[in-house]
């Protein structure tokens, strides 16, 4: 969220005006899709920043070693504790 105007928000900001959006959330077996409204105004922040986040932890098993991949796992949960931690 570097150089937005959300960059030195407080956390009841960002819960506002990124979690508390209206949206339609549908579940099945295999994926949680979530349905923002076209007429959400944070609705391009909101994906920028699920983007980002679920890439983070969307580590590719399949493509490294068992030692790299947890190796990628922990930094990505360090840098998530370290991100959410107020």
């Amino acid at each position: 969220m570097k150089g937005t105007e959300l960059a030195n928000a407080y956390v009841g900001t960002l819960r506002l005006k990124l979690l508390k959006i209206g949206a339609v959330i549908l579940r099945n077996t295999r994926r949680i899709r979530f349905l923002l409204s076209s007429a959400c105004p944070y609705q391009q922040r909101f994906l920028d920043i699920h983007a980002a986040v679920y890439n983070l932890f969307n580590l590719g098993r399949h493509l490294v070693s068992a030692k790299t991949y947890r190796f990628f796992r922990l930094r990505a949960f360090a840098y998530w504790k370290s991100a959410v931690v107020v």
